[in-house]
This record gives C-alpha cells, structure tokens and sequence, in this order.
C-alpha cells in the first residue's frame, strides 16, 4: 500500500506542474520508495512521520532544517526502515 501510494504521488509530480523544489520533493520519495523492499511492507510511522514533514520543509526553502533536510536527503540511497 506504501509503494502504491509513492508511486501514484510520484505520477502526479511527473505529469504536475513544475516548481522550483521538485527536485528535492521527488528525490525524497524516491529514496522512501526505494527503501520498500518486500511487497507489503509496513512503513513505521516515524518514517511516515519524517517524510511528511520533509515535504513540508522542503517546499519552504527558506526553512531553518532546509539545508539539514536536504544534506540528509542527498547523502543516502535509500532511507533505512530499520533505522529509528
């Protein structure tokens, strides 16, 4: 259900208008995306939690947490699930 609901998110940003952070917003979900590796995979809510908030910090990028956000975001693959 996670993966289907990043996919179809993903659709919209593909087949969306463009902004300026939709690099950031899209490099986000593809590392939680990237991060659902068996079908059926529960994403942990702190994880569901972080995502959300990233998105939101990554549409203001004059945010304090931006430049933390985004160094995090670039320095990783894939997130971690396991990781808390």
């Amino acid at each position: 259900l996670a993966y289907e609901a990043v996919a179809a998110l993903m659709a919209v940003l593909r087949n969306g208008p463009s902004f300026r952070e939709r690099p950031h917003v899209v490099r986000l979900l593809r590392s939680l995306q990237d991060a659902i590796t068996k079908p059926n995979l529960r994403v942990p809510s702190l994880w569901s939690v972080f995502v959300a908030h990233g998105l939101a910090i990554l549409a203001q990028p004059h945010h304090p947490q931006y430049k933390a956000l985004n160094n995090y975001i670039l320095t990783r693959a894939f997130f971690d699930l396991s990781d808390v």
